[in-house]
């Protein structure tokens, strides 16, 4: 004769064992399949955050020495740049400078930090480095002219206003281009920057801007 508490405990044992082999076993593989998932989710999307973050951060290409003034070359990418299909560089007044590149701080003998004299940055995007060499030096003496005609003494926010002005064909900013130009002339590049123009209209189109930038170059190469 069976005893009754023997079958419920074998009962009991036979339902566990089901239980688990059924129901836990299975949601446990589970559980631990969607963890890894979960972990190698998570660790791809780091490396992806990593790498776009790699690739949105500007970098520096190069130091040039040009008339005593230390520029220097930052790559910026797409992100930062407006127009990133149009060769671009811009040059930052010290206090940005100084954001994009700590060692433009320097500590003097009283203790106390400054800014390095006669440093600036400028970030030019990818057109611009696929720009011929001597498109590429002119656009970069430009832009020392601008710190040679004190524009950079500017805040950034006024330095970016110009910018503004320069889409609408403001007669200010033009001035502010011309004379920066004037370095670009003093240095025998004029010819060089107006090769740029020519390329730059074949991607914007007539631009008024360019056109009064290239006829004073004209009228100062041809004296």
């Amino acid at each position: 004769m069976t005893n009754p508490l023997f079958e419920k405990f074998a009962s009991t044992v036979t339902n566990t064992v089901d239980t688990v082999t059924n129901d836990i076993v299975p949601n446990l593989v589970e559980t631990a399949k969607q963890k890894a998932k979960l972990q190698a989710d998570v660790y791809s999307e780091t490396q992806r955050i990593m790498y776009d973050h790699s690739h949105t951060m500007p970098r520096l290409l190069e130091t040039l020495e040009i008339d005593g003034e230390t520029i220097l070359l930052y790559y910026a990418p797409r992100e930062m740049m407006i127009h990133a299909h149009i060769p671009n560089a811009v040059i930052l007044n010290p206090q940005v400078s100084s954001t994009i590149h700590s060692e433009m701080w320097s500590l003097n003998e009283d203790g106390e930090y400054h800014y390095l004299k006669n440093t600036y940055v400028v970030m030019v995007n990818q057109a611009f480095l696929d720009l011929p060499a001597n498109m590429k030096k002119a656009i970069i003496y430009h832009e020392v002219g601008h710190i040679k005609a004190n524009h950079t003494k500017l805040s950034q926010s006024k330095i970016l206003a110009n910018n503004i002005k320069r889409l609408f064909g403001s007669n200010s900013s033009t001035i502010k281009e011309l004379q920066a130009d004037q370095f670009v002339i003093d240095n025998n590049l004029g010819e060089d920057l107006i090769s740029f123009f020519e390329h730059a209209q074949g991607i914007l189109g007539p631009n008024k801007e360019m056109i009064t930038r290239t006829e004073n170059i004209l009228s100062q190469i041809n004296n």
